[in-house]
């Protein structure tokens, strides 16, 4: 998958990044969210507001000369089954997010988002935020005869 949009293409490596360390939470395993993971995920969430918001206020730069250059966006991380059905659904949700900015109409232009795309952007943000804080009320769960469902997460990525 490509972009002609810089702009996209720096909000596609942000919520790759994020579905990444959800698929490798510690809390990934588990039937709740850790305090230390629930930080880390609002934190992107806040993260990638602020990117937003940076896209969205910079003016939209005429690039005569070299638009409509292609960036070749990272590949999709698909979202792992995880053995905690709120990071489950997060991830999903990550994984919309990111397939509705690399396949939006301001993926075509060479910078900025159009105001519909910015919108289903937020609306994303905004149903993750709603999910973190319902998790702090229907978890921990207690699946004792359905868990474990999946395979354990692996290791993070090792060092150079």
């Amino acid at each position: 998958m490509d972009t002609n949009n810089h702009d996209v293409r720096a909000l596609h490596s942000e919520l790759n990044r994020y579905v990444e360390e959800v698929q490798k939470a510690q809390s990934a395993n588990l039937a709740v969210i850790r305090e230390a993971d629930m930080i880390r995920f609002r934190s992107y969430l806040a993260r990638y507001i602020e990117i937003l918001d940076w896209v969205v206020a910079q003016p939209q730069v005429d690039l005569p000369e070299s638009h409509p250059d292609v960036y070749v966006l990272e590949e999709f991380l698909a979202p792992d089954k995880l053995e905690n059905e709120v990071l489950n659904t997060f991830s999903t949700l990550l994984s919309l997010a990111r397939k509705e900015n690399a396949n939006s109409a301001s993926s075509r232009g060479p910078s900025g988002l159009l105001p519909q795309d910015e919108a289903r952007q937020r609306q994303y943000v905004a149903k993750m935020n709603a999910l973190l804080g319902m998790s702090e009320v229907i978890t921990p769960a207690d699946f004792p005869e359905s868990s474990p469902r999946a395979a354990g997460i692996t290791d993070g990525r090792g060092g150079i």
